[in-house]
């Protein structure tokens, strides 16, 4: 069996972010997230440029988050550990398959209709 070439194959970092940035706006993030998404992702590339690597792969974003933990050590927060994770998953689902799954978030509370059925468990 063949594997499929990745559309993002030969392409640029700076074309899969921008096309990250514009799923992300298109969803309806707000400036600020698009704005710090976007700075975040900047950062994998300046990762890229430095060691004259000239596409992304998932590796590539395997390798970016295995070295930025190392190096921030315990410094770093589960929060921006976590986002970081995130956004290198999206370019990676982006590389290999073209497009970044709608999420939706999951309420924390128990006032969606699910909540209410499983809060009337507890009582």
């Amino acid at each position: 069996m063949s594997k499929i070439k990745s559309m993002y194959h030969d392409v640029p970092i700076g074309r899969l972010i921008e096309d990250a940035i514009s799923y992300f706006s298109n969803q309806g993030f707000s400036e600020k997230t698009i704005t710090a998404y976007r700075n975040i992702l900047l950062h994998v590339k300046h990762y890229m440029d430095k060691r004259n690597i000239e596409f992304y792969t998932p590796s590539v974003g395997e390798k970016y988050l295995n070295e930025r933990f190392k190096d921030l050590g315990i410094s770093i927060s589960e929060k921006w550990a976590y986002k970081l994770s995130m956004l290198v998953r999206r370019l990676d689902e982006l590389y290999e398959t073209g497009i970044i799954q709608k999420r939706t978030k999951l309420s924390p509370s128990f006032e969606s209709a699910l909540g209410q059925s499983v809060k009337g468990f507890f009582v």
